[in-house]
């Protein structure tokens, strides 16, 4: 996998000896000898580094307009099951490391794309969205969009002119 030379960047896949690489689309995790499905291709590193075969762990890409139809442009791993990638980034629910028992050190493979990306930079509020939104005392809180008044949303980045209603997320 190698980082794309154009303005936006993103990832190429190239697993094998060809002289062309293709803009990578989705990404999966299989272990073992469990096959990724059609239209994807695994790259040949094992990265458990496990000598044998049912604890190996791989990296697939698929080159197919999959996902969401554009090329992916970041990756980044996380740590915990129940822990959450950067905003916009697909966490791959197939963990990395298989072996660890604690679901605190599982690793897990996360990608974002660029028409994520923009949604990112540029949100869209509608009226039934749900926000988790961090509040000046540190508390996470779950909020509901209840209306949008789109003269005054100048800024797409801010909340202004955005009406919700919020309540204390649970803790498990």
């Amino acid at each position: 996998m190698r980082q794309g030379k154009t303005a936006g960047g993103f990832l190429w896949g190239k697993p094998d000896d060809t002289p062309e690489a293709l803009p990578i689309f989705d990404i999966k995790v299989t272990h073992g000898t469990d096959t990724p499905g059609d239209g994807y291709e695994k790259w040949e590193e094992n990265l458990s580094g496990a000598a044998e075969a049912l604890s190996a762990v791989w990296l697939s890409f698929s080159k197919e307009r999959a996902f969401d139809g554009s090329p992916v442009i970041g990756v980044q791993t996380v740590t915990g099951e129940d822990t959450s990638p950067t905003q916009g980034y697909e966490k791959i629910l197939t963990e990395l490391n298989p072996q660890q028992k604690d679901d605190d050190l599982k690793e897990y493979f996360c990608f974002i794309t660029q028409k994520q990306q923009f949604k990112v930079d540029n949100p869209e509020y509608n009226v039934g969205d749900t926000l988790d939104i961090l509040d000046t005392a540190d508390s996470w809180l779950i909020a509901s969009v209840i209306t949008v008044d789109k003269p005054k949303k100048t800024n797409p980045n801010s909340l202004r002119g955005v009406e919700l209603t919020m309540g204390r997320m649970a803790t498990v």
